[in-house]
């Protein structure tokens, strides 16, 4: 079988399993999400949040770098339970009177430096988080909103089980602000659906998955990175990233005019777009078009590109097929592929 066939029956693979994320997430309801690329969980007796890629060696959750044998951890467990939480400072409800409200309790007393974790567990709405003089949350619509801080190890937690029906945006979010000197060791958050807003962050570990909605990341300087979402777009504009992992199962990707060290990212049904510097990167769509411009030379990289249906462009002129740029042995590697789709390569 040739090899751009090959490419068209691993298209349609991935985008089919792309189409049975949402569905697949649904049928896991709040309890948690299972694929063959990504597990996470947020076990609400137990409050225990998980996020990464099993592997078959190793007892717990791992982010499997890109094309190496080296492991990130990923696993939130340590945050877990209440029994690892005894001394809780504040937990409130919020009220909701169908106008924003801030949460009880004065979350303006903490400082950046008691909030070292952030971690939302919210079904439906749209979260935004966002640097500000002092920490508050105010919302809209979300009835059950609760919060609580662990003054042990500086963990904030935001909570919402209430569903709805239907979901919109402007009569139902939360809206976090955290200080403008912030610096988080790790940022996680479920949303089953709704919208995922982050602007401005520093953290060290940031974990996110939507089942269906978009994720819009900007300005924020990370090092570990996993996104998800199983309908929706998900972009990481102007940032810095060591690891940045992407996956939808329907929906665009977007890197814009950022920094990354190694980047994955794999749509089952859609187009990604990626500009700035990137080191080591692999792009995977099951039927999409691919578009990326990266600074740098064709001598620091070799570029493998293939796509099942469609053409091939890059500096060297347009093609079927496959095809690579630079050569073996170059310090940075890159694969692009598509089972359908056109793909369109160059430095800058």
């Amino acid at each position: 079988m040739k090899k751009s066939v090959k490419c068209i029956i691993a298209g349609g693979i991935i985008a089919i399993a792309g189409a049975g994320l949402f569905a697949t997430t649904l049928a896991y309801g709040a309890t948690g999400y299972s694929s063959r690329f990504l597990t996470i969980g947020f076990d609400r007796d137990d409050r225990e949040f998980e996020i990464g890629f099993p592997d078959d060696d190793y007892d717990d959750w791992y982010h499997r770098d890109n094309a190496e044998s080296s492991y990130i951890n990923w696993d939130f467990s340590q945050y877990a339970s209440s029994e690892t939480r005894p001394n809780v400072e504040s937990s409130a409800s919020v009220p909701d009177d169908n106008v924003a409200s801030s949460a009880p309790a004065n979350p303006s007393d903490l400082s950046a430096a008691d909030i070292q974790s952030l971690l939302i567990d919210v079904n439906s709405a749209a979260v935004s988080v966002r640097l500000g003089t002092s920490f508050d949350i105010e919302s809209r619509g979300v009835s059950d909103l609760s919060w609580s801080h662990d003054q042990s190890n500086g963990i904030v937690r935001i909570d919402s089980d209430e569903k709805v029906e239907r979901f919109d945006d402007d009569s139902r979010w939360v809206r976090i602000t955290l200080p403008r000197d912030a610096v988080l060791t790790s940022f996680g958050a479920q949303i089953e659906r709704g919208e995922l807003d982050l602007h401005n962050l520093s953290v060290q570990d940031l974990a996110a998955y939507l089942g269906s909605g978009d994720i819009d990341i900007e300005y924020a300087d990370v090092v570990n990175a996993a996104l998800e979402t199983g309908t929706g777009d998900i972009g990481f504009e102007n940032g810095t990233a060591d690891n940045l992992s992407m996956i939808i199962g329907a929906g665009e990707g977007d890197l814009e005019t950022s920094t990354v060290g190694s980047l994955s990212a794999m749509i089952g049904a859609g187009d990604f777009d990626g500009s700035g510097t990137l080191q080591n990167f692999s792009v995977i769509t099951g039927v999409g078009d691919i578009e990326m411009s990266v600074n740098g030379s064709a001598s620091d990289y070799y570029v493998a590109l293939e796509t099942g249906l469609g053409t091939i462009q890059t500096p060297s002129g347009t093609s079927r097929g496959s095809t690579t740029l630079g050569s073996e042995g170059a310090v940075y590697t890159g694969t692009v592929q598509t089972g359908t789709g056109a793909i369109e390569f160059r430095f800058r």
